[in-house]
């Protein structure tokens, strides 16, 4: 068909998932319906179920570290959760550092929370931060510690626990001024 992109399935799937990944599954869109047009331009012949399956499954020991992000987050009266990961406790999980900073999104659905942020230590000391939010941009606090992204969704590699001590203090107030 001469409307679909000349890609092959395996370059039509990373897209595919890449789009997925980005849009929180369509979560942080106001209206897709542009894209939901396009996407049978990319979607034809792949199977979906496969690629959904593969994001979000989990080993086991990153259900065991889930359970430590939900009995170590800490919270702002202004909406904003965090939460400190050493590399003693990224060790200790046997994972990644990379991939322990971006199971943020275990935070994203809780009541009363509009931004959410993880901050996993490296084996040098220095520090992976993701930034997470359901209203107040962080992406120009990312841009400021020398990070970038999209407007709910951003990110930064910084060298100090001090520095991120000042990051969750520009986030509470970027929280407290949206609330307003």
């Amino acid at each position: 068909n001469s409307d679909k992109f000349k890609i092959d399935e395996k370059g039509r799937k990373a897209i595919y998932t890449g789009i997925v990944g980005d849009t929180g599954r369509f979560a942080y869109i106001e209206d897709p319906t542009e894209l939901f047009k396009k996407l049978s331009n990319i979607t034809y012949g792949l199977e979906t179920k496969d690629i959904y399956a593969n994001m979000y499954r989990r080993e086991e020991k990153e259900l065991k570290f889930l359970g430590y992000i939900y009995s170590n987050y800490k919270t702002t009266e202004n909406g904003l959760a965090y939460l400190k990961v050493p590399k003693e406790v990224v060790r200790e999980f046997e994972l990644e550092t990379i991939r322990a900073v971006r199971m943020v999104n275990a935070l994203q659905d809780t009541a009363g929370i509009i931004n959410w942020h993880f901050f996993a230590e490296k084996e040098d000391g220095s520090i992976f931060c993701e930034f997470r939010s359901n209203g107040p941009r962080v992406n120009d606090i990312a841009f400021k510690y020398g990070g970038g992204g999209h407007m709910l969704a951003a990110g930064a590699s910084v060298a100090s626990w001090d520095v991120v001590d000042n990051i969750i203090k520009d986030m509470d107030d970027n929280c407290r001024e949206f609330n307003k």
